[in-house]
């Protein structure tokens, strides 16, 4: 009879620990974080243990889907928003890996843009915009209006610019760096029409 409880209880714990999880959900739906471990502040959530994040600009038209070992995130409310409204936003992420994440956006109206990348680490900052990406960097960029084919960049460092339109055309879209060998980017780009659809 004792084995027989031992065999149970020990299940029971196996189970328990199996679906042990914690969600953060923001109020407005803009924010969600599971995780084993979340610790949670006034404005900051630090979670571990095996991170799912996804996030919403509703400003910019973009969404986050972020896969870390962990993440510090700093949360702020959307620049903007009428007096009393409350639309959350990553203002700031530090996700130590691996990591992974999809990024997507519209920078034509109606046309999405997908961007996925790898990394040992990442840090990203929602006042200029950009994603440091840091160690075994790969990125894969599938925009319709820009490539034929998703450009793929590889290399040590990488930044990605995930607003290049408040900047104009001259706005570099992603950057990627190595100090030891070489970084590599493979492109097709669009083929131009001219003005008659040729």
């Amino acid at each position: 009879m004792r084995i027989h409880c031992f065999v149970v209880v020990m299940a029971l714990v196996l189970i328990g620990s199996a679906v042990l999880a914690a969600d953060y959900n923001s109020k407005d739906g803009n924010v969600k974080i599971a995780a084993p471990v979340i610790e949670y502040a006034t404005s900051k959530i630090t979670a571990s243990g095996g991170v799912h994040l996804e996030a919403k600009d509703p400003v910019q038209k973009g969404e986050l889907v972020a896969d870390s070992k962990s993440v510090t995130v700093t949360l702020g409310v959307t620049p903007g928003v009428k007096a009393g409204s409350t639309l959350s936003v990553v203002k700031t992420a530090v996700m130590q890996g691996p990591v992974k994440m999809v990024f997507t956006s519209t920078d034509v109206p109606g046309v999405p843009s997908k961007s996925t990348a790898s990394a040992d680490k990442a840090v990203y900052n929602s006042e200029d915009g950009l994603v440091i990406l840091t160690g075994n960097v790969k990125i894969t960029n599938e925009n319709p209006t820009l490539f034929d084919a998703p450009a793929v960049a590889t290399g040590e460092k990488a930044t990605i610019n995930l607003h290049p339109g408040k900047d104009g055309e001259s706005a570099f879209r992603f950057r990627i760096e190595s100090t030891s060998g070489m970084s590599k980017v493979e492109i097709t780009p669009k083929q131009q029409q001219n003005q008659e659809g040729k």
